[in-house]
């Protein structure tokens, strides 16, 4: 799926302990190139991602690769987690 400015996708969760979570990507090597999300727990925001603050490899094979967006803090219980794309495009 393409994901462009402005576009979304939101995740039921249940989230084992109250603590600090790494965030991942699994996006397309052609479809990705610099984009800043946002991410938010029911509705709040606990974090913003710029890619060119990440250090991933960029170039490579053709395929998918794994983007390590970064550490946010969740809190224990059923939640509704949503990503945000503030800018750029991402193929994941």
């Amino acid at each position: 799926m393409v994901f462009s400015k402005g576009d979304y996708a939101s995740y039921a969760v249940n989230i084992g302990e109250t603590g600090l979570y790494q965030l991942s990507l699994e996006c397309s090597d052609e479809g990705t190139g610099d984009f800043e999300i946002e991410v938010y727990e029911d509705g709040k925001r606990v974090g913003s991602f710029k890619s060119k603050d990440l250090h991933y490899a960029q170039e490579g094979s053709k395929g998918w690769k794994t983007i390590p967006l970064g550490t946010v803090s969740l809190q224990k219980g059923l939640h509704t987690l949503s990503l945000r794309l503030k800018s750029g495009t991402l193929e994941c």
